[in-house]
């Protein structure tokens, strides 16, 4: 959802925001297209950080 996000208000393509994320587009799709299930909690957790490096990230 928040990658859908970006992408659109900041009228950005995939690859290009790919590119800022350091990820590969493929890669970067999956998480678009709600696969999440092929990524770690960790994989997730650091692609959250690169979009906005100030989340605060809690577990209970």
């Amino acid at each position: 959802m928040i990658l859908g996000i970006c992408l659109l208000e900041n009228n950005v393509s995939q690859a290009e925001l790919a590119r800022h994320l350091k990820m590969d587009p493929a890669r970067l799709n999956e998480i678009v297209k709600y696969r999440i299930d092929l990524f770690t909690i960790d994989k997730l957790l650091e692609i959250a950080k690169r979009l906005d490096p100030n989340i605060d990230i809690r577990v209970a």
